[in-house]
């Protein structure tokens, strides 16, 4: 499975956890069993959050289409949070800490520790 989210998803309050499976339950249809076998999280994890998920964010949202895709099995390495990965992946994709930060929605100075974070467990 070679599963990826448009970047747009980002763009909404909800953690990039809680959106990609917002968006995967909502717009892509899939079941909690085969979201948890794709973010290799437990099944009931998946379920509660995106109950949290809808809750804050009742509406269904459609992300407006984007050219950067963001690869999801790069949330099965859990030695980085969700938040982290996202950073670190659009860091690579050649974004500002600004542009990121406008993306996720956080102040810059949080994108820049998330990346200096990720920077630090990885080495």
């Amino acid at each position: 499975m070679n599963e990826c989210v448009p970047v747009t998803v980002f763009t909404t309050t909800l953690s990039p956890l809680e959106a990609i499976i917002k968006f995967l339950k909502e717009e892509r249809g899939m079941k909690y069993s085969v979201i948890s076998r794709l973010l290799a999280r437990d099944q009931r994890c998946i379920r509660i959050t995106y109950l949290r998920a809808a809750k804050k964010a009742p509406v269904r949202f459609k992300p407006a289409a984007s050219r950067t895709m963001f690869p999801l099995a790069l949330l099965r390495d859990r030695s980085l949070s969700p938040a982290e990965q996202v950073t670190r992946f659009l860091r690579g994709e050649g974004l500002r800490y600004c542009d990121i930060a406008r993306l996720l929605g956080k102040d810059d100075r949080t994108i820049w520790t998330l990346a200096r974070r990720s920077e630090e467990k990885i080495a």
